[in-house]
């Protein structure tokens, strides 16, 4: 969810979660894969949930991209094979959505559902397959789920470091297309309006019940007794009216309109895309490329957690450049990191680098990468190269 706090448009209103309130932005969709690396993300200015974007914007694009996908032969020779597995929240969970992704494209669904009445005996239980994933055991789904969670570290990590859910600019432009149905604001506020009556009608009518199960035998409490069930009656014909009119109201006011049936007043554009689009990417490729590095350096590395920090204090650090265009070679000298340990770790990733032999785009120059301390004298002059600068 990205907020927007801006002006130049009314975005719809949507849960936030880790804010617990409604607030106008926007919001992607990131599909990655079993160890949390990102496939794409999706924006969708105008959402209806997880499970209207897997069917219209996420599945369409999983069956035109995802590689290696079974042949018709295959799925006549094993009927349980399917296509890919998809893995979700409960967010997406619909056994309406689960029967057409496997009739209709073999596509199997691991997700859970919490069954929101009392405890189910234990006798119930017993060892079975379950999913759409038939051609896996119920505990492997079970771990499959779990993995999940990689994601949540994805999400955690990229908003804390990358800021992957602020804006990247605040220009807004016309919705191109046939826009998704929006959401009728007028029937979101009945929709309120009767939730609020019903909450205070039902303890009323309780205590109602309760009043009239149990009448007060003492002549002295008789006159308190009809006092307070006329008043209590009172305010439940009140409120049952104010229910009935909110009743009345709501076949009349549709819960979405059409983007042409929209007022124009409550019309909206997106925010720009294009910006967004590009440091999406690079977000994207820069945490597949950065978690490839840290598989490498997790190698000589006692506490496999601290990869990632390692290299962000990498990424932070001075380097001198030297390019030599008779040998061919650009030189990158990295200045030492606090300890030896790490020094160490650097040094092994190093050594992967280099034997890579990548050439630096655009030039005939091979990459090499040393770790040395600060600059000496040197009659060669360097360039000196800091995060977020050329050179």
């Amino acid at each position: 969810m990205r907020l927007y706090h801006g002006r130049l448009t009314k975005l719809p209103k949507r849960y936030v979660t880790r804010q617990r309130l409604c607030l106008r932005g926007t919001t992607d969709y990131w599909v990655n894969e079993a160890l949390g690396q990102p496939f794409f993300s999706i924006e969708r200015p105008i959402d209806h949930g997880m499970l209207e974007a897997l069917q219209s914007d996420i599945v369409p694009r999983l069956l035109k991209d995802v590689p290696g996908q079974p042949t018709d032969e295959h799925f006549k020779v094993d009927p349980y094979l399917s296509r890919f597995v998809i893995l979700f929240d409960r967010e997406g969970y619909s056994p309406a959505f689960f029967r057409p992704m496997w009739q209709d494209h073999r596509i199997a669904g691991i997700t859970y559902h919490d069954y929101p009445k009392e405890a189910w005996p234990e006798s119930w239980f017993t060892e079975t397959k379950v999913t759409t994933a038939y051609g896996l055991l119920g505990l492997e789904n079970a771990a499959s789920l779990f993995s999940r969670w990689c994601q949540e570290n994805f999400f955690r990590y990229m908003m804390e470091h990358v800021a992957l859910d602020a804006l990247s600019e605040y220009g807004t432009e016309a919705i191109s297309g046939t826009p998704r149905p929006v959401v009728n604001l007028a029937r979101r506020e009945l929709d309120r309006q009767f939730r609020s009556v019903k909450s205070k009608l039902t303890p009323r009518q309780a205590r109602f019940a309760a009043l009239t199960l149990h009448p007060q035998a003492e002549e002295s409490d008789i006159t308190k007794w009809e006092r307070e069930k006329g008043k209590m009656q009172e305010e439940i014909e009140q409120l049952e009216h104010e229910l009935t009119v909110l009743k009345e109201r709501m076949p009349s006011t549709p819960k979405h309109w059409e983007w042409d049936e929209l007022p124009e007043g409550e019309k909206f554009q997106r925010l720009a895309p294009s910006r967004k689009r590009l440091t999406d990417t690079v977000k994207l490729v820069a945490y597949r490329a950065e978690t490839a590095l840290a598989m490498i350096v997790r190698e000589k590395m006692s506490h496999a957690d601290e990869a990632r920090s390692l290299l962000r204090d990498l990424f932070r650090s001075d380097a001198d450049i030297y390019p030599d265009a008779a040998a061919g070679v650009l030189e990158v000298r990295l200045h030492t990191l606090a300890n030896p340990r790490s020094n160490r770790a650097i040094q092994h990733l190093l050594d992967h680098l280099n034997a890579a032999e990548f050439v630096y785009p655009g030039t005939t120059l091979r990459l090499t990468y040393t770790l040395t301390g600060p600059r000496k004298n040197d009659d060669k002059v360097p360039f000196r190269f800091r995060r977020g600068q050329g050179f």
